[in-house]
């Protein structure tokens, strides 16, 4: 993430950095855009695919599959 909010900052953006986990974090992220002038602002959301399910947060080759009742769960806690 550092690597993107460095080449933005050097294209003249502002940055933000939110967890997009936490929704406190990404209305907060929309209302501190205004409080930079003068230039464009990209917000930088920090996530991990699978959120929630222990057995493939952040893991390789899931993107995409089926999960089925293991899901419903975690789905329903977010």
């Amino acid at each position: 993430m550092d690597m993107y909010e460095h080449r933005l900052k050097n294209f003249g953006f502002n940055t933000l950095v939110i967890d997009s986990h936490d929704i406190e974090q990404i209305i907060k992220g929309f209302e501190n855009t205004d409080s930079f002038k003068g230039k464009p602002t990209a917000i930088l959301a920090k996530n991990f695919k699978g959120k929630g399910l222990a057995e493939i947060e952040d893991q390789e080759n899931w993107q995409g599959k089926y999960l089925a009742a293991k899901a419903e769960s975690a789905i329903k806690k977010y």
